[in-house]
């Protein structure tokens, strides 16, 4: 093999990780576990830095790495009973004053508790839900690709209208007054949604249109729990708007301690961020470092790196034969 062309490949460092069994939001709005991800997997995600002048916006993320490194591991304990695991220099992205972020990594929040020592706000910015394989959950997914709507709209200034992003992402139905709308409402109260009720009567009918309230958190809730298949294929993330909360609930941090050595996963994603058990993350710290041997098989090579880390690809050469050689 002559004339091989040096590239810079991205490396993993073993910091800014969390243990398996964390939940990851993904793009179609599933919680699977962190280790469950694999590279190309479409995950909902946040721009990691505001631009200036203009506050954070959702948008979808691609998995780029997900690699089980050994690292030193704090356990965090909320208000709720949720507990977490990650390295100490895990950031996450902390709401304070109003709707302002700011990241704090893992050990940031250890000494801030301890400073404080009592209690620290920890605001979780979406809840965390599961497929809802309930007979209700089935007849609202249904009425809702029926009868529903999943409408993203924002108003200009000047009070124009047009599809674009926005605060104002609504889930909203209309029927009939008849059995199947009763049974619909019924069934939304049942599975601890909340929906606003008009009516307009004529002549022959009375039309009812109801709306999930909540905002964007219930909105999304309802959508990757409830799972009405063709308004989840026609949600658009970059039409989500700004990164907001409409969660009324504040967690605390009652307890953060080292637990010792643990394997955990250094997600990276196209976004540097990501949803884990419903708060803001950001994925782990990449850098270049080069590789101690490099084993070449034709197009396939494997970087094997001083930790004993295998890693195939496709190397980008100019092929003067198909000898295997070792660097």
């Amino acid at each position: 093999l002559e004339d091989c062309m040096a590239i810079s490949i991205p490396s993993l460092q073993a910091y800014g990780c969390l243990t398996a069994g964390h939940k990851i939001l993904t793009s179609d709005l599933r919680y699977v576990p962190v280790e469950t991800l694999g590279m190309g997997d479409k995950l909902l995600a946040f721009e990691a830095e505001a631009t200036k002048g203009k506050k954070r916006r959702w948008v979808e993320s691609e998995v780029v790495a997900n690699h089980p490194v050994k690292a030193e591991v704090y356990k965090i304990t909320l208000s709720d009973g949720t507990i977490l695991e990650a390295t100490k220099d895990h950031p996450f992205l902390s709401q304070y004053r109003g709707n302002q972020y700011i990241w704090k990594t893992v050990e940031e929040l250890y000494k801030q508790f301890k400073k404080a020592g009592s209690h620290i706000r920890f605001r979780r910015t979406l809840p965390v839900w599961s497929t809802d394989t309930s007979y209700e959950a089935g007849y609202l997914a249904g009425f809702y690709d029926s009868e529903g709507c999943l409408c993203q709209t924002e108003v200009k200034p000047q009070g124009r209208r047009f599809v674009v992003s926005a605060c104002q992402n609504k889930l909203a139905a209309k029927q009939k007054e008849n059995p199947c709308y009763r049974t619909a409402v019924d069934y939304t109260a049942k599975l601890g949604y909340t929906i606003s009720n008009r009516s307009k009567s004529d002549a022959r009918e009375n039309i009812h249109t109801f709306d999930v309230l909540g905002g964007i958190t219930e909105v999304l809730r309802f959508l990757g729990s409830v799972r009405p298949k063709r308004l989840l294929e026609k949600l658009d993330i970059s039409k989500l708007g700004q990164l907001r909360s409409t969660t009324k609930i504040d967690l605390y941090i009652i307890d953060i301690k080292l637990v010792g050595i643990k394997t955990v996963f250094a997600l990276g994603t196209t976004s540097e961020t990501y949803i884990s058990e419903g708060f803001l993350s950001h994925n782990t710290k990449f850098g270049a470092r080069q590789c101690s041997r490099k084993v070449q098989f034709g197009l396939m090579a494997l970087d094997v790196w001083p930790d004993g880390v295998v890693i195939p690809h496709v190397h980008i050469a100019k092929l003067a034969g198909h000898k295997t050689r070792v660097n």
